[in-house]
């Protein structure tokens, strides 16, 4: 049996992309033979959107004309309920703290958002579960840092001894940055990361999970969501004498990117000698001259004044013993050094 696994697409109006990224998932779906999706939360990204969009959603899910699972996140909590038309093939997982369901052999488990502790809703959980369906964060320190705020672990945290043999399958929704998948005892517990690259930190490719499952295997690997971009994020350094290397470097470094792929932010630090003037004019222009190409593009200066920089005297000196240098050897050290001396001005 094949299911796919995906989570926050945080549909809304305006944002075309999210129903377009639905759209293209059903329809690998379709192209793969699956049985099932499972949608683990925040499908909207607020209740009001759901009302606005769930005609579309429908038509959506009911073209796929396979069966789909759906929970609330903490975006959508009131968007799902008996009277709400999804379509016949949508079955909502609404029943706190968990509802079960049995679906060709398998028991499927799913566990909406909820204020409660993650301990208190699975206490009278089925001995054997299949899949588990959750809509809230794994807090895991040996990697959760990498993934989420910690802010975030508020939304229903889920400790890795929670997991332990829970069931074959946790297939998690909420957390956006991105993928992953881990083995807790006998538990395979993976995230597939927003749908979507909802923030500048969703810094790789958008991915679903392919689960194939029976009674005696499971397999889960990741697929990537081809329509869907992701940021890619570059830092370069200014100082007097490397503009036009640095706008070159810009402009290059934007066409060589794939506007279907990616989404460029572009992060110019360091100093020049009118932070204000005709550099970040060049900059902008460049910006601007891209900007069509790509879904949203970001080039942002943070330029401060030579004259800060230059007469603290540690870097006066430097600039000094460095005064008589070949000219690109002089400008390697201060790609080198300035970095660390910007934090010297205020």
């Amino acid at each position: 049996m094949v299911i796919l696994h995906t989570a926050d697409l945080h549909l809304k109006p305006g944002r075309d992309l999210g129903l377009a990224v639905l759209k293209w998932i059903c329809g690998q779906a379709v192209s793969d033979r699956a049985d099932a999706l499972i949608i683990a939360g925040d499908l909207f990204d607020s209740d009001k959107d759901a009302t606005v969009l769930r005609p579309a959603v429908k038509k959506i899910l009911s073209a796929a004309a396979l069966t789909v699972f759906v929970i609330p996140g903490n975006h959508d909590q009131n968007s799902f309920r008996d009277d709400y038309d999804y379509g016949p093939n949508v079955v909502q997982l609404t029943q706190r703290p968990f509802q079960a369901v049995e679906y060709k052999g398998l028991t499927i488990v799913g566990l909406p958002y909820q204020d409660r502790d993650f301990t208190e809703c699975i206490q009278d959980l089925p001995v054997a579960v299949d899949i588990l369906i959750v809509h809230g964060t794994l807090y895991d320190r040996d990697f959760m840092r990498s993934v989420v705020d910690e802010d975030k672990t508020r939304y229903l945290p889920i400790f890795p001894s929670n997991l332990e043999n829970i069931a074959r399958y946790v297939g998690l929704g909420h957390i956006h940055t991105r993928s992953f998948s881990k083995i807790y005892s006998q538990t395979r517990v993976v995230s597939p990361g927003s749908a979507l690259a909802l923030d500048i930190d969703c810094q790789t490719p958008r991915t679903y999970f392919r689960l194939v499952i029976d009674r005696h295997q499971l397999e889960a690997s990741a697929v990537v969501i081809d329509p869907a971009p992701y940021w890619q994020f570059k830092e370069l350094f200014v100082f007097p004498g490397s503009e036009a290397n640095v706008l070159k470097a810009i402009d290059e470094h934007l066409t060589r990117l794939d506007p279907k792929r990616v989404m460029p932010r572009v992060v110019i630090r360091g100093f020049t000698a009118d932070p204000d003037g005709p550099f970040l004019e060049q900059v902008e222009r460049i910006r601007a001259g891209h900007q069509s190409r790509f879904l949203a593009c970001q080039v942002e200066p943070d330029i401060k004044s030579w004259d800060q920089i230059a007469g603290h005297p540690l870097v006066g000196n430097f600039i000094r013993r460095t005064a008589d240098l070949e000219p690109n050897l002089k400008y390697k050290m201060y790609e080198l050094v300035f970095p660390v001396f910007s934090d010297l001005t205020p």
